[in-house]
């Protein structure tokens, strides 16, 4: 998250105040270890309600995972991480796969 906000920083600019920059991946990290995952949960499943009923739009379910044990620090060779995305009025699924 601190790579993507350190890439987009000139458009959170625009309508975040951010006087030291974008906040490290070590505050990310402390942030979201500090959220209760059921009030996440809650809260982003009434977001995303509101959000599909207001621009009437379909929702798309995206589901993310690192596969355990598939990097080796050691070789240098990066976990792999799966992200997929389904449409569930259109029947589509599309798979992404970053690593190795």
């Amino acid at each position: 998250m601190a790579e993507y906000g350190r890439a987009k920083q000139d458009w959170f600019e625009g309508f975040l105040c951010l006087p030291n920059g974008i906040p490290c991946a070590d505050t990310f990290g402390r942030l979201f270890a500090r959220l209760d995952p059921e009030q996440m949960q809650i809260c982003f499943g009434s977001w995303v309600k509101s959000i599909s009923k207001l621009l009437g739009a379909e929702v798309i379910g995206i589901d993310g995972k690192t596969l355990r044990h598939s990097g080796e620090k050691k070789c240098g060779k990066a976990a792999i991480h799966m992200v997929s995305a389904w449409a569930s009025a259109n029947r589509a699924r599309v798979r992404t796969t970053k690593g190795r």
